[in-house]
């Protein structure tokens, strides 16, 4: 039997409200999961100290691998392969090698990165994923916390700033958007 996790969510309509929420809660040691906005608020990044992505790196490893592959591919059909020689052209063009070595770098970067976002995001067909409130796409800011956090500390916080405060069950195998 999958066991239900519970999580809480303090819900508030101000980014301000929500910066001072999330320093509220990590000063009194409350465990954060997460914080969902349907605009970007840079502060909170730096309040629960989120590392930095390494999606470009993979995307630039992605890219590099690919174009070169691409150019050494070509620069073997061309001179080794199947060589063809008419009117002085060279075994190896590598001028004309570059459009299509660049062209493949970023279609192959690009879709790397699409992919790798899928998958840790945990967005794969057929999961089901169980938003914690659905206003959240549209005009709510959300903090979610883990189950051990202190609820008497949570629901005055929630009181302080006058944010919603709620409980979300969720199985543990399932994303929580």
């Amino acid at each position: 039997m999958k066991r239900e996790k519970i999580y809480q969510v303090l819900l508030t309509d101000d980014e301000h409200k929500l910066v001072e929420i999330v320093k509220r809660l990590k000063e009194a040691n409350q465990p954060v999961l997460d914080v969902y906005s349907p605009v970007p608020v840079e502060e909170v990044e730096h309040i629960l100290e989120v590392p930095e992505s390494r999606l470009p790196k993979a995307g630039f490893w992605i890219g590099f691998t690919m174009g070169t592959t691409a150019l050494l591919i070509m620069a073997w059909m061309m001179g080794v392969s199947y060589p063809i020689v008419f009117g002085g052209k060279p075994y190896i063009p590598l001028p004309s090698f570059v459009p299509p070595t660049f062209e493949a770098t970023v279609l192959t970067s690009a879709y790397g990165m699409g992919i790798i976002m899928f998958i840790v995001s945990k967005l794969v067909p057929m999961m089901k994923a169980h938003p914690i409130d659905p206003r959240i796409t549209d005009y709510l800011f959300a903090v979610l916390l883990d189950e051990s956090a202190d609820e008497e500390v949570v629901k005055n916080i929630a009181k302080d700033f006058e944010a919603e405060y709620k409980k979300v069950n969720a199985p543990e195998d399932v994303v929580i958007t």
